[in-house]
């Protein structure tokens, strides 16, 4: 009888170890905590961070100076099965660039589009994203990376 409820507890416990893992429902934060680990030299910490934001921003502020747009490149990671492009989860090119256009419709606020809405609290963010044009070795990409 005592095997079984070890048995019984250990599976629970794994059981329960597995659903709070699947809690995480994406790995940046995962990746980004293990990246921090490995090269902590080149990462701050986040409250500093936000000190040095907080101060440029406030020196803008103060200088009148206006930021304009900020578009930020971004890298769409695909993972798929082996499936071709544009078939089950291997979406298209087409698919991500129609998103990455939702995406800046609904930050920049724009008119004739669903971002464009009468709520008096909605703004352009004054924020684009565009697909990279170069990885981190310095060769040229398409920002879409297929795994």
């Amino acid at each position: 009888m005592n095997i079984r409820l070890t048995f019984f507890t250990l599976l629970l416990t794994a059981l329960c170890l597995q659903l709070n893992a699947q809690h995480d429902r994406c790995g940046s934060v995962h990746h980004h905590n293990e990246m921090k680990a490995k090269y902590p030299a080149n990462f701050q910490e986040d409250s500093e961070f936000e000190r040095w934001m907080t101060k440029k921003l406030e020196e803008r502020a103060l200088s009148g100076e206006r930021m304009g747009v900020i578009t930020i490149p971004v890298v769409v990671h695909v993972i798929h099965d082996g499936d071709p492009v544009g078939v089950n989860e291997n979406i298209s090119d087409a698919q991500i660039l129609s998103q990455i256009q939702v995406l800046n419709e609904d930050f920049r606020k724009m008119a004739g589009t669903r971002g464009d809405n009468s709520n008096p609290v909605g703004v352009d963010t004054e924020i684009e994203w565009c697909m990279a044009q170069v990885d981190p070795s310095g060769n040229p990409t398409n920002g879409i990376n297929r795994v």
